[in-house]
């Protein structure tokens, strides 16, 4: 019994343990006899070290980060010297990062901080900090990573790494530009395979953001530069079932991410697993299966609560926040928006900012407060906000505007808003679409003109036989 076996093993003396391991791993080979010989070490041992160092290596080139990481960690205790400890401690560290479990590298900065100063060192701290909100030293330890792998010859992938992270940083700040042109240095210089994707995200988001979305599908569909641009089918559905969601084709996203959650590879990071799982949270919610989307935004926010990831986090609390706020769940839909708000204080990027004042909005609009969604989308009055969102096409804080507009009797204001939200959704028609002509009626109704009202409900009923959206045909 397990219980009789570990209390036999505690029993023994340290020295009869290290002995009896010691003897266990010149009886077994390959990875036991590893095992049973670290366990069995007292003190540096080079030879081990190197053992477990190239086990790992061989780890990382199969996406197997999991073991990679505890691999690492041993080699680590077992180096004599505090250079090469430091090197294979951050590169642990890094692993773990790959795998998704940034609450357990967190754990480590301190180990990772006293180390002497490198570029894996600098690299791993800027990670963390990335991904746990801080962003100015994410920052300060990406760029000296950078500086310090350029004067001390670091390899091209790893350089391509680093590049790939302060070009998400940039796009998370703002810098679209910058971060376009980081992105793609680090996917022409062949980045390793946990970052490819992350670079390739962080490029297709800055390039839609300007409304360069058919740049972003040309890049991705060449074959020009040894196929270094060119995205596998997965990746290519996942960064597409994205676009769409965003450029508010619900029904093209549901297809696409529901397709590529289902067929994941192994090895799919946990950040961008999040991330479809919160974007296709979002399509289910447009489309009216809210028992769908609920299910999605529940795993995500479990997922990411576990592994310590902050960045997405307010994304998916402010989805989830939209369905509470619909079923009238007040006090758990309360508890969500407040939790996106203070992710978008705590990480104040575009993209929580956004989501997190839709959220607000949303919630009012379930209790018919006009004045509270109004004040709720002033954060979009920021240029640095509305100017990317506007560039993905994404047209809910439009339609909550011109509600709010409509429920406050500025019908004025309100028409203006109606003719905007129709010009921008007849390129990509969708959920928005039909919240259009159902805005447009209701303005038409509230200035007593009920044929034109008429018309228009007739025009939406239509419109929803190809474009289902539950509540809205509603």
């Amino acid at each position: 019994h397990v219980l009789v076996r570990a209390a036999i093993y505690a029993d023994l003396s340290p020295a009869r343990r290290h002995a009896l391991h010691r003897r266990a791993g010149e009886l077994v080979g390959g990875a036991p006899s590893l095992h049973h010989r670290v366990a069995a070490a007292i003190g540096p041992d080079a030879e081990l070290a190197g053992e477990l160092d190239t086990l790992a290596e061989q780890e990382l080139s199969q996406l197997n980060w999991a073991a990679a990481a505890e691999h690492l960690l041993a080699a680590a205790d077992l180096t004599g010297t505090a250079e090469q400890k430091g090197q294979r401690l951050a590169r642990a560290v890094g692993a773990m990062i790959a795998d998704g479990d940034v609450a357990r590298a967190a754990r480590y900065e301190d180990s990772v901080r006293a180390t002497p100063p490198s570029t894996a060192r600098s690299r791993v701290l800027g990670q963390i900090a990335l991904f746990s909100g801080r962003l100015s030293a994410a920052r300060r330890e990406l760029a000296t990573a950078r500086l310090s792998g350029a004067l001390d010859g670091t390899s091209a992938p790893d350089q391509a790494a680093i590049a790939a992270y302060l070009g998400l940083l940039s796009m998370i700040e703002g810098d679209v530009e910058q971060a376009v042109e980081l992105c793609l240095d680090a996917l022409l210089a062949g980045p390793p395979a946990e970052v490819t994707a992350l670079a390739r995200f962080a490029l297709m988001l800055s390039l839609a953001t300007q409304g360069r979305q058919a740049e972003f599908i040309g890049l991705i569909d060449s074959a020009a530069d040894a196929g270094l641009l060119s995205a596998s089918g997965f990746e290519r559905q996942a960064l597409q079932g994205m676009l769409a969601l965003w450029s508010g084709q619900e029904r093209l996203a549901e297809a696409n991410l529901s397709a590529v959650l289902r067929d994941a590879p192994p090895g799919l990071l946990l950040q961008g697993r999040l991330m479809l799982q919160t974007g296709l949270a979002e399509a289910l919610y447009r489309i009216g299966d809210w028992d769908g989307a609920a299910s999605q935004a529940e795993l995500a926010s479990s997922l990411a609560e576990d592994a310590g990831i902050q960045i997405g986090l307010g994304m998916t609390y402010a989805v989830a926040g939209y369905l509470s706020a619909g079923r009238g769940l007040w006090e758990l839909a309360e508890s969500q928006v407040a939790i996106a708000s203070s992710s978008a204080e705590m990480l104040p990027w575009w993209g929580s900012r956004a989501y997190a004042a839709v959220a607000r909005a949303t919630l009012a609009q379930a209790r018919g407060d006009y004045p509270a969604m109004h004040h709720a989308l002033r954060e979009f009055d920021d240029p640095a906000v509305s100017e990317r969102v506007d560039g993905l096409g994404s047209p809910a804080w439009r339609a909550l505007r011109t509600e709010a507009l409509l429920g406050l009797g500025r019908l004025d204001d309100a028409e203006d808003h109606v003719r905007e939200l129709h010009v921008r959704t007849r390129q990509a028609p969708g959920w928005a679409s039909l919240e259009a002509v159902r805005l447009e009626a209701w303005l038409a109704e509230l200035r007593q003109d009920a044929p034109a009202a008429q018309q228009a409900y007739e025009r939406g009923l239509k419109l929803a036989v190809e474009l289902p959206a539950t509540l809205v045909q509603a």
